[in-house]
């Protein structure tokens, strides 16, 4: 694909061959499905549903659609397949077996936070989740900065619910003039991508971050 195709219309003309949707839930993936082409045949497809939060799949039912030749199409519940999401797991399992993989192109909340932040986009580190133990967070912050200032862009993502307490810990934690880009609620229309000093922060409402998925960008312009 090149930079101006659609990557919509690349997934759309390969769902018809995908038989078997390994995913986090049946029933948001039926409903994704189903906005993307409302005449999909959902009925004759099969479902595999794996557990997120104890990495728990069930591996005899993949491997024997594997064995039988389906096509399988790994989907996330948010964000991209693999990506900050257990579903790597399986993409392994799948090369170990001799399985083709196929990744296909589409949106994804980190690489599209970070090319809004104005932060270096040649060298940056992926972070996952931020550590919730204080004295765990202010070390890695510690850590975060020193290699900002190597020139490498530190990203991490939060969960919803913690976004304001993380910021404000951040806040905390950071030089007065260090730069902190926030990108959220992404993949909806009121989509927010803000980079501001510490200070700058400091003095606006937060409130907006409140149970809305973030990204946290750490950075140098």
């Amino acid at each position: 694909m090149g930079d101006n195709d659609h990557p919509h219309e690349t997934l759309v003309s390969i769902l018809p061959s995908i038989e078997v949707f390994i995913c986090e839930r049946i029933r948001t993936t039926r409903r994704w499905l189903r906005s993307i082409n409302p005449d999909f045949d959902i009925d004759n497809r099969i479902f595999v549903e794996y557990n997120k939060h104890d990495k728990s799949f069930p591996w005899q039912s993949i491997y024997e659609h594997w064995e039988n030749g389906k096509v399988c199409g790994l989907t996330s519940e948010a964000g991209t397949p693999a990506i900050a999401d257990p579903g790597y797991g399986v993409v392994y399992e799948a090369h170990l077996r001799n399985v083709p993989v196929i990744p296909l192109p589409g949106n994804n909340s980190i690489i599209l936070a970070l090319m809004a932040s104005g932060f270096n986009g040649n060298k940056f580190s992926f972070n996952g989740y931020f550590p919730i133990d204080n004295k765990v967070f202010n070390s890695e912050i510690k850590k975060a900065i020193k290699e900002t200032e190597k020139g490498y862009t530190q990203i991490y993502i939060e969960t919803p619910y913690r976004n304001v307490k993380t910021l404000n810990k951040l806040l905390n934690s950071c030089p007065g003039e260090f730069k902190i880009s926030i990108s959220s609620d992404l993949f909806n229309n009121n989509n927010t991508s803000k980079t501001r000093s510490v200070n700058e922060w400091k003095k606006v409402d937060k409130t907006y971050l409140d149970k809305i998925p973030a990204i946290f960008i750490l950075g140098t312009s």
